[in-house]
């Protein structure tokens, strides 16, 4: 899930799991853990890795949605840790409000996992451009 796309985007930059960790001041068996699936990042990990990888925390949680189908777990999990992560204080309250819907929608049955995926990148985009 999320550790696809963080294996992904420290393949894309040319790193090995060692330098992840020693940017994240983290230990690398935390890095292999997340790649595998064994244990997620927390809110102030995935913060880290949207600015270091220079891409939305919106993107480093959902962009695994894209590959397919997700479980309800998986579902579950994604809320929990979105729901964590309004706690950051580098957390922008207004853009977990597009996740945060986006997620309901799709656990309401109202969206597929892709057209969620698709829909919540998208306002997340958007938001993100007139930031700037």
């Amino acid at each position: 899930m999320i550790g696809n796309k963080i294996q992904q985007l420290r393949k894309d930059n040319g790193m090995s799991q060692e330098d992840l960790a020693l940017k994240l001041t983290i230990s690398r068996q935390a890095i292999s853990k997340w790649e595998l699936g064994e244990a997620t990042p927390d809110t102030e990990n995935i913060v880290q890795l949207s600015k270091l990888f220079c891409v939305s925390t919106a993107d480093v949680i959902w962009n695994n949605l894209v590959l397919g189908p997700i479980t309800q777990e998986e579902a579950d999990q994604i809320i929990a840790l979105v729901d964590s992560m309004s706690t950051s204080r580098d957390w922008d309250w207004d853009l977990w409000v597009i996740i945060r819907e986006g997620i309901d929608d799709f656990v309401s049955g109202r969206n597929s996992a892709e057209d969620t995926a698709r829909i919540i990148q998208s306002r997340a985009s958007i938001y993100m451009a007139e930031q700037n």
